[in-house]
């Protein structure tokens, strides 16, 4: 795939450490809810963890993938197919990836407004 593999190396390896970096922020974030002994105060924003473990699992599949397609580039021509799996990639690290850090700070302190507010003041 001429002009795909040098662009997309590089955007590749800024994705990789994004991934790196989201990964190692939910596991300190587990390991902070697991030293919690209140189960909940531990599942108070569990809706916000799901959210950031999921991106970061689909992060992982889209970057395997545009890696996948980028080790093909000296042996195939660049199709649309393939400039589209790395553009999906790139979207999903500019657009989606970026969520994962707010999602994760309602949990590490955990965010206790929903467990404090009166059920009568909603």
């Amino acid at each position: 795939m001429p002009g795909v593999t040098c662009q997309a190396s590089r955007s590749l390896q800024r994705h990789a450490l994004t991934l790196e970096a989201a990964w190692s922020r939910i596991r300190m974030v587990t390991g902070a809810l697991h030293a919690i002994d209140n189960s909940e105060l531990q599942l108070a924003n569990a809706a916000s963890y799901l959210e950031a473990f999921g991106h970061v699992v689909v992060g992982w599949l889209w970057l395997d993938q545009a890696v996948a397609v980028n080790a093909l580039a000296s042996e195939v021509q660049a199709s649309d197919f393939h400039r589209g799996k790395l553009a999906a990639c790139d979207y999903f690290f500019g657009w989606e990836m970026p969520k994962v850090p707010a999602w994760l700070a309602v949990l590490d302190p955990v965010e206790t407004t929903p467990l404090n507010t009166p059920v009568e003041w909603l």
